[in-house]
């Protein structure tokens, strides 16, 4: 659940990387189911009529927490933004979604121990059946060391057929490597297509030969 803290007053919003995608397929009538970690309380039931509204399905391999995982963003007087974050990222291992053409991951859910072992076998697991997309979307925030971060990330490349991040991803995951060369070096791996975003800049997008998109 994302909060925005202003002024003593409190918004909160379902959110997410992957839940955003999930949501945005749904609502274009694509078949789409959700995996992960969720509560039964008043945010995580706000969450799943999100998601139902929003015509995603959540997996019935899902795992139940005790509570929802929160991201607050707490706004000063003149505009400006602290954060403060009360994540649990615990899927055991053996867990595995339904066959699917496509299977998306991203953000805190390839960053955050333990559950992010989980994530990587899951999709080990899809390989053979299913094309694998991730978006990095990853940030020194996310409070582990940046060598251990690298190394996480660079197992899920290996293992992913579309990567998609952004500049400042590539930046702190590659310092001093331009989109170009960032995009050659995951495609020497088993990516088949990159897509580096630059904000108002437009992106970068290298294919393989292979890509067939």
């Amino acid at each position: 659940m994302d909060i925005v803290s202003r002024d003593g007053f409190a918004a909160e919003h379902p959110g997410g990387s992957p839940l955003n995608v999930a949501v945005g397929l749904g609502r274009l009538g694509e078949d789409v189911r959700l995996l992960t970690s969720l509560g039964y309380a008043r945010r995580g039931q706000l969450i799943r009529d999100h998601l139902r509204r929003s015509s995603v399905i959540l997996d019935p391999a899902t795992v139940t927490t005790s509570g929802t995982s929160t991201a607050t963003a707490v706004l000063s007087e003149n505009g400006a933004a602290s954060y403060e974050f009360d994540i649990s990222w615990n899927i055991p291992l053996g867990v595995q979604a339904r066959p699917a053409a496509i299977v998306h991951t991203g953000s805190l859910a390839i960053a955050l121990t333990p559950g992010h072992g989980a994530v990587l076998n899951l999709i080990q697991s899809s390989r053979e059946r299913s094309l694998i997309t991730v978006d990095a979307n990853i940030r020194p925030t996310t409070g582990d060391q940046r060598e251990a971060q690298i190394a996480i990330a660079e197992n899920f490349f290996a293992e992913t057929d579309i990567v998609k991040m952004s500049d400042e991803d590539a930046e702190w995951l590659y310092p001093g490597l331009s989109g170009e060369d960032v995009a050659t070096r995951l495609l020497a791996k088993t990516a088949v297509l990159v897509i580096i975003t630059r904000g108002a800049a437009g992106s970068t997008c290298r294919a393989s030969s292979s890509w067939q998109g």
